[in-house]
């Protein structure tokens, strides 16, 4: 009858141990699980935007402002994240504690007393509970060395792991440094301050070396117009790369307005041939690049009167 009471300890304890987890345990993780996919759908979806029209948020000096907002999507996929991986450290240390660990202790009991309370008065008694504490002195010693040894090999892996990604990552900022570096010094032999857009024996060459244009002259003054005609992949759009300094000219000398700024943006306004719209609201659309610009209504209608497109300030009203 006293083995059926032991025999049965075990059950009552998972039983209970199972109501305070599902109590402790958040109910959410599938929700966690589907708001850090929606995150991080967001935030694949912002850099592939980014990486789409690239070339005119350069030339349109809109790195800053694209990279506050991938940062703003980034930091939702980090969120989402801290919550998911919290409620699942909590799982695993409730896991431990309520069933590897605590059941263990309650078997242990359940098996041990019994064989301890059938033993005799005397030596015989002392003999038994001697070989008996030993044996289970023993058997807890080499689960515990084992369980060690497997968290330090699983602790070497993963720090090996996250040293070869960490590696790859510096190796790749201090790539991107250099080069950001090597752009500068060339750009400081390439580009003239001047009032006019003019290319001096310039060669136009893409990045992986194949020559475009060769000796390139011409001189464009304020007010002037130029038409630059040519079958696809004749150099017309790679000119305006050179002019913008997305791409690195080796021979020659380019004139504009604002001479080595980092874009066409301050002096010399770029019409990328595929528009790009920023997230946001109508108004950041006119303020881009800048961030939080303070655009009242009347400068916006002033500004699409400007343009003929005093019509969409009515269009968003009716809509809203």
């Amino acid at each position: 009858e006293r083995g059926l009471d032991y025999a049965t300890l075990p059950h009552v304890y998972l039983l209970l141990a199972y109501e305070i987890t599902s109590r402790i345990f958040p109910k959410n993780i599938g929700e966690l699980y589907r708001s850090q996919a929606m995150v991080q759908g967001k935030y694949f979806k912002t850099v592939s935007r980014v990486q789409t029209h690239s070339e005119a948020i350069y030339a349109l000096n809109g790195g800053e402002r694209e990279h506050a907002i991938v940062n703003k999507k980034f930091e939702g996929v980090e969120g989402a994240a801290t919550k998911l991986y919290q409620a699942l450290s909590r799982f695993g240390l409730i896991f431990k504690v309520a069933y590897t660990y605590g059941c263990r202790s309650w078997i242990a009991t359940a098996v041990m007393i019994p064989i301890i309370s059938s033993g005799s008065a005397g030596s015989g008694a002392d003999r038994l509970a001697a070989e008996v504490g030993e044996t289970r002195y023993g058997m807890d010693m080499m689960v515990e060395m084992l369980v060690a040894n497997g968290t330090i090999l699983t602790l070497h892996y993963v720090a090996n792991q996250m040293a070869g990604q960490a590696g790859r990552i510096a190796k790749l900022i201090d790539t991107c440094e250099s080069l950001c570096e090597k752009r500068k010094a060339e750009k400081l032999e390439t580009f003239v301050g001047g009032d006019c857009i003019a290319f001096e024996g310039v060669d136009v060459h893409t990045p992986n070396g194949k020559l475009l244009v060769k000796d390139l002259q011409f001189s464009l003054e304020i007010g002037g117009s130029l038409l630059l005609t040519g079958h696809n992949g004749a150099g017309k759009s790679s000119i305006f790369r050179c002019l913008g300094g997305l791409w690195n000219v080796q021979k020659g000398a380019i004139t504009k307005p604002g001479g080595k700024a980092e874009s066409l943006s301050e002096s010399v306004f770029y019409l990328p041939q595929k528009p790009y719209n920023c997230t946001g609201s109508l108004s950041d659309q006119i303020s881009y690049p800048e961030a939080n610009a303070e655009v009242t209504r009347e400068q916006l209608e002033d500004l699409l009167r400007r343009v003929d497109l005093s019509h969409l300030l009515l269009d968003s009203s009716a809509a809203a």
